[in-house]
């Protein structure tokens, strides 16, 4: 199971850097088509994150992870499944940290 995650997760990273480029040409040009890639490629990377989600909470590690400090999603798995060792000994606030894994207040933010 963990080998499937990993190889799921690492799918996820490389079609998060393709719906990258894909929303960058959205952005700088005015074809339909960049358009619906990008909408297509942000749907695929959803329905990837849902379904490493479901399969990274038969590992004993990511479910602890869930329940105990909130954290979930495919940047969690991918951490679990390629970083185990210094994933166990950090707290919450380390973990965030150390893997910016909480949501930025863009809102807030003067950049």
């Amino acid at each position: 199971m963990e080998l499937e995650v990993r190889s799921l997760t690492e799918l996820w990273v490389e079609l998060a850097g393709i719906k990258r480029a894909a929303k960058y040409m959205r952005t700088t040009t005015n074809d339909p088509l960049a358009n619906e890639t990008h909408k297509i490629l942000r749907r695929y990377t959803e329905r990837l994150a849902t379904r490493i989600h479901e399969r990274a909470l038969e590992l004993p590690l990511y479910r602890m992870a869930v329940e105990r400090l909130g954290l979930k999603g495919p940047a969690l798995a991918y951490i679990i499944s390629h970083d185990t060792t210094s994933f166990k000994t950090l707290s919450r606030t380390g973990l965030e940290r150390c893997y910016e894994l909480f949501r930025r207040p863009w809102r807030d933010c003067p950049y």
